[in-house]
């Protein structure tokens, strides 16, 4: 029997982890400290909009960068501090910068990653609830996926994307993603699983409706990052190429593994 875990919708709430002798008269100074460890920071595009970062998303992504570290460091070794550092390529004098706004390639919805250490976003999920700091957690380490492919390019030229597409098309029951066929205003219009662990048009596991190389590889770096699939055969072949893939491509951005990353076989 698999880990059943594995398959389910977890919340991912981690304590945050402070040093009690630090001065926590700010509430919020235990996230802050800790997104200065990690190497991150929170930029508001206009800093007199009424449209900003507000503690509750800053919480809700520290989870996820706090998850995408943990996954990493299970890999390489190491602190999850440095572990996420050295995959993202962040330098005291290099962090990586979350804005609110400024995204011209967003469309006005959504996220754009810009680089591996800029990302910005145009929208966030508004409901309420627990879902809601899920989504928030959700959204960013997708974004993440896109940096993470960035830094792949740039460490080892291999392009996950590319490897996916590949992978997609040599593997007939591999389960694309179509296009969401909603009529005009239909908001409620959900299309399957594709192997992820939620619907499509939900913005849990499935944080693009888009069928691109690019957009399948982001979501599946969220499934991997939680090991979160659906569970059925599709779940399985997206939770098989991130498992073989995923630890080499780390191991060759680290130097830890100087081999091909090949799965022919698969």
């Amino acid at each position: 029997m698999g880990n059943p875990m594995n398959y389910t919708d977890p919340s991912g709430n981690i304590p945050i982890k402070y040093d009690p002798c630090d001065d926590l008269t700010n509430e919020n100074s235990g996230v802050d400290k800790m997104l200065e460890a990690y190497g991150v920071e929170f930029e508001d595009a206009k800093p007199d909009d009424s449209w900003k970062w507000d503690d509750g998303v800053k919480y809700h992504f520290l989870l996820g960068i706090e998850s995408t570290a943990r996954k990493i460091a299970k890999l390489i070794g190491g602190s999850t501090f440095t572990a996420f550092k050295t995959i993202f390529g962040i330098t005291p004098n290099d962090q990586m910068v979350l804005t609110a706004g400024n995204c011209p390639y967003c469309n006005d919805q959504g996220a754009f990653t810009y680089s591996p250490r800029d990302i910005r976003f145009a929208t966030w999920s508004t409901t309420h609830g627990a879902m809601n700091g899920i989504r928030h957690r959700n959204h960013l380490v997708h974004e993440f996926g896109h940096a993470f492919n960035q830094r792949l390019v740039y460490t080892t030229s291999i392009n996950a994307y590319t490897e996916l597409g590949k992978y997609r098309r040599s593997n007939p029951g591999f389960p694309d993603r179509t296009p969401l066929n909603c009529e005009d205003g239909e908001d409620s219009c959900t299309g399957p699983n594709f192997g992820f662990a939620s619907r499509q048009n939900v913005y849990t596991w499935q944080q693009s409706a888009v069928e691109t190389d690019g957009e399948e590889f982001a979501d599946q770096f969220l499934g991997w990052v939680f090991d979160t699939w659906a569970h059925n055969p599709e779940g399985d072949f997206r939770k098989k190429f991130m498992d073989d893939y995923m630890p080499c491509w780390i191991g060759k951005m680290t130097g830890l593994i100087s081999g091909e990353c090949n799965f022919e076989n698969n």
